[in-house]
Order: structure tokens, then C-alpha cells, then sequence
């Protein structure tokens, strides 16, 4: 099987400077607001401290991973946009996919109104994390 991991450390951003990136984003272009509200509901969550995340700047991906943060390849959650390079979402879409070391890789598409809760359900269900807020 092949995995897309990227066999480099994980190199996480603070939930504040991703949330900064990710509002600046939206306004720019509203239809990538679920990103932010995907940061902004981590933020609230009570278990940010359990999640480490990335913006893959160039895609605007936000990329999840559990901590502590494991050895390469890390197992992530990648919430993907139209201009992400694996697995784009449509406009109007979300894609949140869970990469793994096994390569048994699992995605789902939904409307971007569904974005939250779509992270959150990959989160209990690859991390174990479930939010407390």
C-alpha cells in the first residue's frame, strides 16, 4: 500500500497563528470559511492541547494531527480546499481525509456547512479526541 505521508517531522503552527491565517483567508474568499470555523471550534473545544495543526500554505489544507506528535510518517486529518494538490474539494465541498501509516487512507465529502462537525467525527473517530465544549 502507499501512504501520501511526507516522511519529514510534522511541524506544527500555534492554534492562534492558524486561526489568523485562516480568517484572513475567509475574508478574502467567504467560500473557505469553514476553515476558519473548523480552527475556531478547536480553539473552543477544550482539548486544543490534544490536537497539533498546520495551514500547507501553498493549498491552504489545514492539517491535524494528535499529540504528542509521533515519529515520521505522523498520521494526520487533512480538511482539503479546491486548490489542494490530493483529493480536491468541489466548490461548495469539504474533503476531510485521515492518512495513515498503512496507506487504508478514509475520506469523505460533504457541504462545507457540514465541515464541522465532519472534522470532529475524524477526530473521535482516528484520534480518540472528542471535544468537551
Amino acid at each position: 500500500m502507499k501512504s501520501l505521508l511526507p516522511p519529514y517531522p510534522f511541524a506544527p503552527q500555534t492554534w492562534t497563528e492558524i486561526a489568523v491565517a485562516y480568517r484572513a483567508l475567509a475574508e478574502h474568499d467567504p467560500s473557505l470559511q469553514y476553515l476558519a470555523d473548523i480552527t475556531e471550534s478547536i480553539r473552543a473545544s477544550g482539548v486544543a492541547d490534544l490536537l497539533a495543526g498546520r495551514v500547507a500554505t501553498h493549498v491552504h489544507d489545514l492539517c491535524v494531527t494528535s499529540m504528542p506528535i509521533s515519529e515520521p510518517p505522523v498520521e494526520v486529518i487533512v480538511v482539503r480546499t479546491p486548490d489542494s494538490l490530493w483529493h480536491r474539494a468541489r466548490p461548495g465541498r469539504v474533503v476531510v481525509e485521515h492518512l495513515t501509516n498503512s496507506g487504508r487512507d478514509d475520506k469523505i465529502e460533504r457541504s462545507s456547512d457540514e465541515a464541522v462537525p465532519l472534522f470532529w467525527r475524524f477526530c473521535l473517530e482516528k484520534f480518540g479526541v472528542v471535544r468537551s465544549k
